[in-house]
């Protein structure tokens, strides 16, 4: 029993430093992030339609992640990482899908992965300054086309490159068509390899306090606001800079869009679209020291048509950010979004936590 009880002692030593030193534990993290809001909206407009009327509670962009990187060899590894959504104030079905990959990463080469992806377009939106309020209802997507996460993808990052005192990375993903018609499934429209596509290029030079990125999507399912939200294969072009200096940073996104492909869930009303026009305008500024900041942003987009008139949908917002660490934050807004004639108005009291 003395000599049994030892071995299972030393195979239990064995099994815990073979899996220490050769299976990395996945990291957890995720946000947690809610809301007190109120609105006041016209009848006529139906763009923030998770906000009512009134008080609600709202759980805005909370998610939780599982990623982490195993090594293969000196120079490349398996990469991974899988979002669900979760909502806090208790609407709606938790553990929806968001971003996850599978792939290997070379030091020299750079990264190769498939799975279901924000486009390298969208992700230039992250200077969008009050995405997540009041369900998402801010974000630019209200306001503009072109934030999209597609199925069936194939993505390739570059290793950073130094130019110029600063570091450039290029970026491409492929997706692949599983479906006749744009709608909002998630699905680029084809049956064959590529059907959409999304590059992106970025400089950053953070000695300088600047960085600026150009993305493009070819035929990526996107969401027209200004002809009452259809669906459309897009070719895309967005440009975005931000600057730095101490406790000021302003930030630009300016963007053109066009219909490539008519082969849509909602023919009439894509038809007649010419293009669309989009930009965002913001200003963050930490107050001294303190724990303080606020901030400010205008965003439109101008939606043309063959013959009909534009349209446009317009944003403005301000805010306080209280930031009590790097992990948490509590925050206060306003905001009015409108669009042709019709206003949202809505504010509220939030509180993050990142972990």
């Amino acid at each position: 029993m003395e000599l049994k009880g030892n071995l299972m002692l030393v195979m239990g030593v064995f099994f815990t430093s073979v899996s220490s030193s050769v299976f990395a534990a996945p990291t957890l993290y995720g946000v947690l992030d809610g809301s007190v809001n109120f609105a006041s909206k016209d009848i006529g407009h139906n763009q923030l339609s998770t906000i009512h009327d009134g008080a609600s509670v709202t759980s805005n962009n909370s998610y939780l992640g599982v990623k982490g990187n195993e090594k293969l060899s000196d120079t490349l590894s398996i990469v991974y990482d899988a979002q669900w959504t979760i909502n806090i104030d208790g609407d709606g079905s938790d553990f929806g899908q968001r971003d996850r990959y599978l792939g290997l990463k070379h030091e020299q080469l750079g990264t190769l992965s498939i799975g279901k992806l924000n486009t390298f377009l969208k992700r230039l939106g992250s200077i969008d300054l009050f995405d997540n309020y009041a369900a998402n209802q801010l974000d630019i997507a209200n306001t503009f086309t072109g934030e999209n996460r597609i199925n069936d993808g194939i993505q390739y990052q570059s290793p950073a490159i130094k130019v110029a005192r600063g570091k450039i990375n290029a970026n491409l993903q492929l997706f692949q068509g599983e479906g006749g018609v744009a709608t909002n499934s998630g699905n680029a429209v084809g049956d064959g390899f590529g059907d959409a596509i999304s590059a992106s290029i970025l400089y950053d030079n953070k000695a300088a306090g600047v960085n600026f990125a150009l993305a493009y999507d070819s035929a990526v399912p996107s969401r027209w606001i200004g002809a009452g939200n259809a669906w459309a294969e897009t070719n895309t072009v967005r440009a975005v800079a931000n600057m730095q200096a101490e406790n000021l940073s302003l930030s630009a996104l300016l963007q053109h869009a066009e219909v490539a492909e008519r082969r849509t869930a909602s023919n009439v009303a894509v038809a007649d679209i010419e293009s669309e026009l989009g930009f965002a305008l913001g200003v963050l500024y930490k107050v001294g020291q303190t724990p303080w900041s606020v901030k400010g942003q205008f965003q439109q987009g101008t939606t043309t048509f063959k013959t009909a008139h534009d349209i446009k949908a317009q944003q403005m917002a301000v805010g306080v950010d209280y930031q009590y660490n790097s992990n948490a934050k509590a925050y206060f807004y306003l905001a009015q979004h409108k669009l042709k004639d019709d206003d949202n108005r809505v504010g509220g009291l939030g509180l993050q936590y990142k972990f």
